[in-house]
């Protein structure tokens, strides 16, 4: 756990923030009956549970109470080696008197850099992310995306991880993840995405290994058109495109990219017509 993390849980504490929300349709929210004391609630991680994560509660009342587990809430993990736990589920139960309970939550690590959470690894009830957390919890709640996709967009939240690392090989798989992380992010939905090579020691290499994408753009007149790639130097790294013949109108050039051993920076795809004529430029990051 970070001490950004610490800093927000103590401001959390502090003060209500403006996005906890403690009640929903009678049920009370976990934090608030653990809180009161009304609730005990134990948070391991058991990889044999289809989600991976058990939330075990027990009513210390003689009165039936009903408990909301939110989507967005961040599990603290009690072992600051391991990543926190993001939660994007949620659950309304009713227990019992004196009675137990136990859930198995759809959840996500939230903190990159961390381990993944071995065998057991505890938690604490934690707190509620802020409102944009929220929306994304929401959104992975209310779909069925890939859960490697969903784990980078919350990443991308968390750690600031960029949007185009949010990939699927068909790209209408994951559009609304890539379109509200870039709303949140206050950026434009990018025009490729980016998966990374896998890393037995952690969760995420940051190496990058395939790009795909497409890249639109329009010709007045019938037009000899060349298109290739340029590093940051202005290097030509590949051509995609050779002197193509093409009649006039909109055009795209579909984009899959092995860059596998490409050096880190900035890269763009130019469009010419007649060999000289720059008409679309797009830029990649890797």
């Amino acid at each position: 756990m970070s001490k950004k993390v610490v800093l927000f849980l103590v401001m959390a504490l502090l003060g209500s923030p403006a996005w906890s929300i403690d009640e929903k349709n009678g049920y009370v929210s976990i934090g608030k009956l653990v809180q009161q004391g009304l609730l005990d609630v134990k948070v391991e991680r058991l990889h044999s549970l289809k989600n991976g994560l058990a939330v075990s509660m027990e009513n210390k009342t003689t009165d039936s109470i009903k408990v909301w587990i939110e989507p967005g809430r961040r599990f603290i993990a009690k072992d600051s080696i391991y990543q926190d736990w993001f939660i994007a589920d949620e659950r309304m139960i009713t227990i019992v008197p004196l009675g137990m309970a136990e859930e198995d939550l759809l959840g996500f690590c939230c903190q990159v850099h961390d381990r993944g959470p071995a065998e057991g690894a505890k938690y604490s009830i934690g707190y509620m992310a802020p409102e944009s957390w929220i929306q994304l919890a929401t959104l992975i709640k209310e779909g069925d995306y890939p859960r490697g996709a969903s784990q980078h967009a919350v990443w991308c939240l968390s750690d600031n991880l960029p949007s185009y690392s949010i990939y699927d090989e068909d790209e209408k798989n994951v559009r609304p993840l890539r379109e509200l992380v870039a709303k949140l992010k206050g950026e434009q939905v990018p025009w490729y995405m980016l998966s990374y090579q896998k890393d037995t020691t952690r969760l995420f290499s940051d190496i990058a290994e395939r790009l795909i994408g497409k890249i639109d753009y329009y010709l007045p007149n019938s037009s000899i058109v060349t298109i290739n790639i340029r590093s940051s130097t202005g290097e030509v790294v590949k051509v995609l495109a050779k002197e193509s013949g093409l009649g006039p109108g909109m055009h795209t050039i579909p984009v899959d990219l092995n860059v596998k051993g490409w050096p880190k920076g900035k890269y763009e795809v130019m469009v010419y017509t007649d060999y000289a004529t720059l008409i679309s430029k797009s830029v990649f990051k890797l």
